[in-house]
């Protein structure tokens, strides 16, 4: 059954007829903008980005500093039970290719988290690479995020080539194998 029917059937069974159409279209169109919303708000595949910021060990990263290298951006929340559940994957992905090429930053994407709880966050979880708080310039550089995770894929030369909503580990994987093959980091 699709989420229409779903949400057409919860609406007449709970609001009377009259109303029911109305908190239909409302219901539909709350739906719509969810959908819209998570297909846009990133940079475009092609796109460059660029960024300096501060992490949460008073140390800068820059993604100029990563060029020549594939960079995995992954935007997060601590609240988000997907995020918390890919954070030992992208660990792994880390530890198995950052000797072949591969630099990882994660940027918190809730401005609501305070520095210390993304630092809690992030000692928790043992994350292995570096980890920006909440920073608006950094969100607008890569486009703003419609929702947690996303993760964008970036090529050598500092372009998008993924963008993965979700929590899509395989998907990943699989961009950063094409992408350290196609084109060897430089020493």
């Amino acid at each position: 059954m699709t989420r229409t029917k779903v949400l057409r059937q919860a609406a007449t069974r709970i609001i009377p007829n009259s109303y029911g159409s109305l908190f239909t279209v409302l219901a539909l169109a709350i739906l719509a903008a969810g959908v819209i919303g998570c297909r846009g708000g990133s940079v475009p595949v092609g796109d460059p980005v660029n960024f300096t910021a501060g992490t949460i060990d008073d140390q800068q990263f820059s993604t100029e500093d990563h060029r020549g290298r594939v960079l995995l951006i992954n935007v997060f929340a601590t609240w988000c039970t997907y995020c918390v559940e890919e954070m030992p994957e992208l660990a792994r992905l880390y530890n198995q290719y950052s000797d072949q090429g591969l630099s990882m930053v994660a940027v918190a994407g809730d401005g609501r988290e305070s520095v210390d709880q993304i630092r809690a966050f992030a000692a928790q979880h043992q994350v292995p690479f570096p980890v920006i708080p909440p920073d608006k310039q950094v969100l607008n550089a890569i486009g703003g995020v419609q929702a947690f995770p996303t993760t964008l894929i970036v090529d050598q030369q500092g372009l998008v080539r993924y963008v993965i909503r979700g929590a899509d580990i395989d998907q990943m994987e699989q961009g950063i194998q094409t992408l350290l093959k196609d084109q060897p980091a430089s020493e």
